[in-house]
């Protein structure tokens, strides 16, 4: 079976992927920011990371109405003092993917604020990591996807 779909893809009529499929699950625990990430990382694969806006919106469609108020998300400031995403694998991301922000207004200026939750509205506001809130984790899969080439 391995040597018949490699032979199918090497002669062209088939393209592949290695996806992620990304399961979000909201947590109605209250937990300081290290302390989530230790029950997502326990429970799940970590706290909810997103590689772009689209990602943000399956998650807020999958959480529905389970998800209406704050909850910490995967996003802190490093060693280096620079945003970053929680998981540090970086076959995790699409490509930009780690770049992806979406700050609510006048947000991610704060100098003493390392760790980030995201609001009601899907927007993002940095917060002291020794706050206690709900959170989202997530759960990611990686799958071996082949299509065939329209021609």
């Amino acid at each position: 079976m391995g040597q018949n779909l490699f032979l199918l893809l090497i002669s062209g009529l088939y393209t592949s992927c290695s996806c992620l499929s990304r399961h979000f699950y909201f947590v109605n625990m209250n937990k300081n920011w290290t302390e989530a990430q230790s029950y997502c990382r326990d429970n799940y694969t970590g706290l909810a990371t997103f590689d772009d806006m689209k990602d943000m919106n399956e998650m807020l469609n999958t959480l529905g109405t389970s998800y209406n108020k704050v909850a910490w998300i995967g996003l802190e400031k490093g060693n280096e003092k620079k945003w970053q995403w929680s998981l540090a694998d970086r076959e995790f991301y699409s490509d930009g993917g780690t770049e992806f922000r979406n700050w609510d207004n006048n947000q991610s200026q704060a100098v003493a604020n390392d760790c980030v939750l995201m609001v009601n509205n899907g927007k993002w506001q940095d917060r002291d990591c020794n706050q206690i809130y709900p959170f989202i984790c997530y759960k990611g899969e990686f799958f071996f996807a082949a299509s065939p080439l329209k021609q």
